[in-house]
């Protein structure tokens, strides 16, 4: 055996005849050891309660050796020696190096304790000894515990007994350290009492008994410890389920957080919604679920959130049914662990989402198709479309349309009056409703003859002094593409039309201004005579084109 250095309490050795390469890993890992080991004595003989059993003359000896099993020890005053393999070629080795002398220190302070006790409680070669030896390493050096490349597969330890029929090895202790299903159930346990009780590791070791189930007495006061344990498990990782944790420690528990309800689904389609848990899942987390009317709508039986998640997603279904309909509103639960979450899925009928028109501008006479489309076709008979023209003296469609089944949409012929006068561009909007949904489009008419159309006239001033003039302006409803002639006339008040004798004795205007072809208005001249001093009259002015407009003058004196 040669020595690669000590400590005040360790002597760090690897075994003689070693090979290149193991006798490298092991120098390596000595050293490793060297800067850790002190402080995690400190902190184990904390947690064991006890202390001094170690010095400069009583050295224990840490020997890296490859005829040891993955670690093990001698006892407390057996020589005090620890075996360690050599990890030769691991690139964590060092890590790994420092979970087993964890393990094995833990094993020799059990029998120091019960020797300075005088109390036989945790016994290194049994199963409630290895559990805990085994929440030690993993508590003090969880990146080498975890480690399955160096750890011979193992990693996780619990899993055996977790996909087991979970014997009792609380209650009982197995008289053997090697059993991964007993010391597994042991491991398990003493997490239980520490992350779901909230006793601390020392409180766990220094009031032991001499099984599980004493130890959880001692701290608590009740008598059963296993069926707490055991029941509670039971709910959350059902016994028959395969289960692939990633950490001996399960606790705490997950709960259901929500149930989220899905959009609206159309009878005869699926959608997606989500499950959530209130913390990520250390193994999988399997969910019940269930529908009210599982003839209308239908979820798996189970789902599940996958390690390391806190959410999983849930595929609704739902059956074609006659329609019409209104929508009906069906619950489905999520069930774990005894909690139950409702949500509420809404079924509808096919919905109008949008229509569409070709062409969207039309002549007065001419005809365009409206094309309604549904969100989804229907799987369950036709859709009878309601259709509703907004402005029926430009446009006319049917009362309803039939939309055939598993169609997305159908089309309607909208036709338009053969109107032979000038009018204002139209703008009919064609509506599609369908089971409270619906949808619009909007058709221009335009008109066949195209003439500008008089929107008003105006003069400025309204009042005039005799001999002066007013400026008049004519605007037509909106431009065209050729000229616009609009008739002028001035006659005496009261006059409607321009007739031979009717003209106005003291106003006068062109016959005619012309607003230009893409123009929108024009002015003109109004002349007017002089009056006597103190005295008025008042003159019409007369503007045509199509429409016929008037506007008062009033000359003074």
């Amino acid at each position: 055996m040669a020595n690669v250095t000590q400590t005040t309490n360790f002597s760090y050795n690897y075994a003689d005849g070693l090979n290149a390469a193991d006798k490298a890993a092991a120098i390596a890992h000595a050293n490793a050891l060297a800067a850790t080991c002190e402080d995690d004595l400190v902190v184990l003989e904390s947690m064991f309660g006890v202390s001094g059993g170690f010095g400069p003359t009583n050295r224990v000896t840490i020997v890296i050796d490859t005829i040891a099993g993955l670690g093990d020890n001698f006892g407390y005053r057996g020589d005090n020696k620890i075996n360690i393999v050599p990890f030769t070629g691991a690139s964590d080795g060092d890590a790994a190096t420092r979970a087993v002398f964890v393990a094995e220190m833990a094993e020799i302070l059990m029998d120091y304790r019960n020797q300075k006790t005088g109390v036989t409680t945790w016994v290194a070669g049994n199963s409630m000894g290895e559990a805990l030896s085994t929440v030690c390493e993993a508590t003090l050096h969880p990146e080498g515990y975890y480690t399955a490349t160096v750890n011979g597969g193992y990693g996780v330890r619990i899993d055996q007994w977790l996909n087991s029929p979970r014997a009792d090895w609380v209650n009982h202790n197995e008289n053997t350290d090697r059993n991964f299903v007993s010391f597994g159930c042991g491991i398990l346990f003493i997490y239980y009492l520490q992350s779901q009780l909230g006793f601390s590791l020392h409180d766990i070791i220094t009031k032991a008994g001499n099984t599980l189930a004493k130890t959880y007495t001692n701290l608590t006061g009740n008598a059963d410890g296993w069926t707490p344990f055991i029941t509670s498990l039971n709910s959350h990782f059902p016994v028959g389920t395969p289960f692939n944790p990633v950490s001996d420690n399960l606790y705490p528990f997950p709960n259901l957080a929500t149930f989220y309800s899905p959009n609206k689904i159309t009878c005869g389609y699926s959608s997606m919604t989500l499950i959530s848990i209130d913390k990520p899942a250390k193994a999988e987390v399997i969910i019940q679920l269930a529908s009210d009317d599982p003839a209308l709508v239908t979820v798996p039986f189970t789902v599940t959130i996958p390690i390391g998640s806190m959410v999983t997603s849930v595929l609704v279904q739902t059956t074609a049914i006659p329609l019409p309909f209104s929508p009906k509103f069906v619950n489905i639960h999520a069930s774990y662990a005894g909690k139950s979450l409702p949500t509420s899925v809404e079924v509808v009928p096919p919905a109008v989402s949008k229509v569409v028109l070709s062409p969207d501008t039309v002549v007065s006479g001419d005809s365009s198709i409206a094309i309604v489309t549904l969100d989804h076709p229907s799987k369950s008979g036709p859709v009878l479309v309601d259709l509703m023209s907004a402005a029926p003296g430009f446009a006319t469609v049917p009362a309803q349309l039939t939309i055939p089944e598993n169609h997305p949409s159908w089309f309607v012929i909208i036709s338009t009056p053969q109107i032979q006068v000038p009018f204002i561009t139209a703008h009919a909007e064609i509506w599609a409703s369908y089971s409270g949904t619906s949808a619009y489009a909007t058709l221009t008419v335009e008109p066949k003859i195209i003439a500008g159309i008089l929107h008003s006239l105006s003069v400025l001033p309204a009042t005039v002094q005799g001999g002066s003039v007013s400026h008049g302006t004519v605007i037509l409803v909106q431009a065209v593409p050729t000229d616009t002639v609009v008739g002028l006339a001035a006659v005496e008040p009261g006059t409607h039309f321009p007739l031979p004798g009717s003209e106005s004795s003291v106003a006068t205007v062109p016959p005619s201004v012309t607003i230009p072809a893409g123009q929108i208005s024009a002015g003109f001249l109004i002349t007017t005579k002089r009056l006597l001093p103190s005295t008025s009259r008042k003159a019409t002015i007369i503007a045509g084109a199509v429409v016929t407009k008037y506007v008062e003058l009033t000359v003074t004196g």
